[in-house]
């Protein structure tokens, strides 16, 4: 991810905005049509997974990978937001991604069970309807 968001936003430096939406427009549609392929045909994502799956999460195996996702994200901010909000944007999800994923590596063994978390929405629910009286 963050590899490849810093190389998207360097290309960015050299183009406009319209170059910044049909660039990142292209690219999401080859790798939409090329999900769209493997989900389909058994022998593209064999081919797909012996060439990428080291960089594939166990579950984007025989599913749209996340970066089908993060080229959508990176095309929708490139056509709404400032090419500075777009950078922001891309480097967020270039590099919040890999944090978030080496925290939940890393003390993964701190998470709540479901029962704790609606547990703690519960009473945070209950908090904003019932303030204390002070």
């Amino acid at each position: 991810h963050a590899f490849s968001g810093l190389a998207i936003s360097v290309v960015f430096l050299f183009v406009g905005r319209a170059g910044r939406v049909m660039g990142s427009f292209v690219a999401w549609v080859f790798m939409f049509c090329l999900t769209q392929l493997r989900l389909k045909f058994p022998a593209v994502n064999k081919w797909y997974v012996s060439n990428f799956g080291n960089i594939l999460r166990r579950h984007e195996r025989f599913a749209a990978p996340g970066a089908q996702h993060f080229l959508l994200g990176t095309c929708l901010s490139a056509v709404f937001f400032s090419y500075s909000v777009l950078i922001l944007a891309v480097g967020f999800l270039s590099f919040g991604d890999p944090v978030a994923a080496i925290v939940g590596i890393t003390w993964k063994g701190l998470t709540k069970s479901r029962q704790e978390v609606e547990e703690s929405v519960k009473h945070r629910r209950r908090m904003e309807v019932e303030p204390d009286d002070a």
